[in-house]
């Protein structure tokens, strides 16, 4: 009878042991995501991924003027919404359409901002250039991919950073005024499942 008791007080203690740890990860997990996103700024759009899935985000870009500071503009992607989390790992990938009205240059962070020391910009060296069936012009931008698990709830926070460079200020571009112009972004984010990788068979000794 006693060695009973003493079995049920070792489980109670294990799994008011695991209960504390479960609550220490999620308080930790929380507080990281809403330092990250107080560091960089209010979040404008916050993106799902839950499952296979290509979705846009439009940013337009108006009244913008040559100056010192950039224009920000901040966004999220998770690996859950409000009614489930993805049951499979998942690989995206943000892809970055704009037109090219402006003389404008496109920068993005991942959980920092574009003023922190050593601050990483994804898009550095991807700039590709494309033209659809109407001759409009558009660039291309895309970031290295990044990975979700399906253990527990991830969120991972982005600034993406616009330049209008004040070398332009004394200038009138295109013919038109600065402000009569609108820039025009799309933010896509493609997103599929990871699947184990093929195993290359074994080669047959002789």
């Amino acid at each position: 009878m006693k060695k009973k008791k003493n079995s049920m007080l070792i489980r109670f203690i294990l799994l008011v042991i695991l209960i504390i740890i479960v609550v220490v990860m999620i308080f930790v997990i929380m507080a990281r995501y809403e330092n990250t996103a107080t560091t960089i700024g209010e979040i404008n759009v916050a993106v799902y991924v839950v499952e296979t899935d290509y979705q846009t985000m439009d940013v337009k870009l108006d009244n913008m003027v040559p100056r010192l500071l950039p224009y920000t503009y901040t966004f999220s992607v998770s690996n859950f919404d409000e009614e489930k989390r993805t049951d499979v790992e998942i690989e995206y990938k943000i892809i970055i359409r704009a037109t090219t009205n402006l003389p404008l240059i496109y920068e993005l962070y991942m959980g920092e901002s574009y003023d922190d020391p050593g601050a990483k910009n994804l898009l550095q060296g991807s700039l590709e250039i494309i033209q659809d069936e109407d001759d409009t012009f558009f660039i291309i931008l895309t970031a290295p991919p990044e990975f979700f698990g399906y253990e527990y709830d991830e969120t991972n926070v982005y600034q993406l950073v616009v330049y209008f460079p004040e070398t332009y200020e004394s200038i009138s571009y295109k013919g038109a005024e600065y402000q009569d112009l609108i820039e025009n972004i799309e933010i896509n984010v493609n997103s599929k499942q990871v699947l184990p990788e093929d195993e290359e068979p074994e080669e047959e000794e002789e």
